[in-house]
């Protein structure tokens, strides 16, 4: 049994934990200018974004004991290492994007207390092309830019990585990992968990 077909709701935002989330079917973090339902389409570590593993923990789905601390985002601390890694400080992020409605898990690096996750900028960056292939073929269909496995930047849908991860235009379906890169960090991940 997972968390939602459980509780009815997405981790962090079911009301049914602290802090309550305002069960709109989305997780999300708040942006400037939040309307009533306190979230907005940011990507700020704070609001649902940050009460997601904190529910997750306090469910028992999972052995840590993760805290709520908005606009601290560290690995370790309010979300979990990721197991494997190239670059320290690589953590797991739930956040639906923009308009999106399917909830993503973000895998990026996150190595200071600042409130933007996974932000736009290579210094997020987690994997090699090569890793984030091999990831993308046994969990997916091997393609940056298609399927339930994608590489990112950061925020907005942003697509393609940094640096040596993908080839050709980094928007298209037709694009493809970079494996003659020698960047180590220069993919992150977004797994899809669900499609509303």
């Amino acid at each position: 049994m997972n968390f939602k077909s459980k509780f009815k709701y997405l981790p962090g935002d079911s009301p049914m934990f602290t802090p309550a989330g305002n069960a709109s079917g989305l997780v999300r973090g708040c942006w400037s200018g939040c309307g009533p339902s306190g979230e907005s389409q940011g990507w700020n570590f704070n609001a649902e974004i940050a009460a997601f593993w904190k529910h997750v923990s306090d469910a028992g789905f999972v052995e840590e004991n993760y805290i709520f601390t908005a606009n601290d985002g560290r690995p370790g601390i309010n979300v979990p290492i990721a197991a494997y890694n190239e670059k320290p400080d690589t953590g797991v992020y739930a956040a639906n994007p923009n308009d999106d409605i399917s909830t993503y898990l973000n895998v990026c690096s996150h190595p200071s207390a600042s409130d933007l996750m996974c932000a736009d900028s290579a210094s997020h960056n987690a994997f090699s092309a090569m890793t984030t292939l091999a990831i993308d073929k046994k969990l997916d269909d091997g393609r940056p830019r298609a399927g339930a496995v994608t590489v990112m930047t950061g925020p907005w849908n942003n697509m393609g990585g940094g640096p040596g991860c993908v080839t050709g235009n980094s928007n298209s379906d037709n694009a493809t990992y970079d494996i003659t890169s020698s960047n180590k960090n220069a993919c992150n991940l977004r797994l899809r968990l669900n499609k509303n």
